[in-house]
């Protein structure tokens, strides 16, 4: 695992780069690199495994880094030639909520040092922040942060997710525990709770279900429903919105849900960071009815060109999944 670098890598990962929003703040950045260095980062660093968080873009005189899942750009930084060798003498930091979370410049141009030189340049040097006092949940931010950059892991946590939550996906009607996409969510590196609802036609005995599933994790989680297991999820997290089980829960991801269901009119509050994959092809529940939900509640609506079954979406499930548990 690691970056490589490669003319048409560039081009494919160029096409999902997104902007810098005017959003953005000065960064005061402590950083000299060799000549080198300095031309081994004039090259694109490209993400080769789903583990590999950042993408390293040079557009000179600036080298760039997006989140490789969702494409934000959430820092650039600029270097001068002096007595010393090329010197940081600008940089910016992504400062749009929706995007990037961070509020700490001078943590920030911690982490912007800690990239270039691991991430990018393939040196060592202790992540920002973390010692050996460092709790488990400090280790999985690191993780989810750096991904395959990140080398701080304490033997004493052993295998741990590579994400900053896990996930609680409630199946559909015709799916179970092992469908395609929890397969998918599971291969890239994320905890998943699926509990098993096949044969069970009462609703409300998935949401029981569901609920039990959010009362055993030991983490943050994203709430996963696909189709029926959406509906259940949209109406699980309505029932605990005024609970402390909903601390737990940092997301909610519902897809292709079947809130054409008459149940769903039971719901009456969404997480407010909640998202809808829909499909404008599915025949099965159609997308109208996600379409009105969304207008109701004012969430954000992602229609794919895919079936019921989003059997083509995978890879943009997982880059919302990462960004709802940011």
């Amino acid at each position: 695992m690691g970056l490589y670098e490669d003319a048409e890598g560039s081009r494919h990962w160029r096409s999902r780069a997104e902007p810098m929003p005017e959003l953005r703040t000065a960064l005061s950045v402590d950083l000299v690199l060799a000549d080198a260095e300095y031309a081994r980062i004039q090259v694109d660093g490209l993400p080769e495994e789903m583990e590999d968080k950042w993408l390293f873009l040079w557009n000179d005189p600036w080298l760039d880094l997006h989140r490789s899942w969702t494409g934000y750009h959430v820092y650039r930084i600029r270097f001068d030639r002096d007595a010393d060798g090329w010197r940081a003498v600008e940089a910016w930091v992504n400062r749009d909520p929706e995007q990037y979370t961070e509020e700490d410049d001078a943590r920030d141009a911690q982490l912007l040092t800690w990239l270039v030189r691991v991430v990018r340049l393939e040196q060592e040097m202790p992540f920002p922040g973390l010692d050996d006092d460092a709790s488990d949940e400090d280790v999985i931010r690191g993780l989810s942060f750096g991904g395959t950059g990140f080398t701080g892991i304490p033997v004493s946590i052993g295998a741990v997710s590579l994400h900053a939550a896990d996930v609680v996906f409630l199946h559909g009607r015709e799916s179970g525990p092992t469908g395609s996409k929890i397969r998918s969510i599971r291969e890239a590196g994320w905890n998943v709770a699926a509990p098993d609802c096949q044969g069970v036609e009462d609703v409300a005995e998935r949401v029981a279900r569901g609920r039990q599933a959010l009362e055993d994790a030991t983490r943050r989680v994203v709430l996963v429903g696909s189709s029926m297991g959406g509906l259940t999820a949209a109406l699980l997290w309505s029932q605990i919105a005024d609970t402390p089980l909903a601390d737990k829960v940092v997301g909610v991801l519902l897809l292709a849900p079947a809130l054409n269901w008459e149940q769903a009119a039971a719901i009456e509050r969404v997480h407010p960071n909640t998202l809808i994959m829909h499909g404008r092809e599915d025949e099965l529940v159609p997308c109208e009815a996600s379409r009105a939900f969304a207008a109701r509640f004012d969430c954000p609506l992602v229609e794919l060109d895919d079936g019921h079954r989003l059997a083509d979406s995978h890879e943009l499930i997982l880059m919302q999944l990462e960004h709802l548990a940011t």
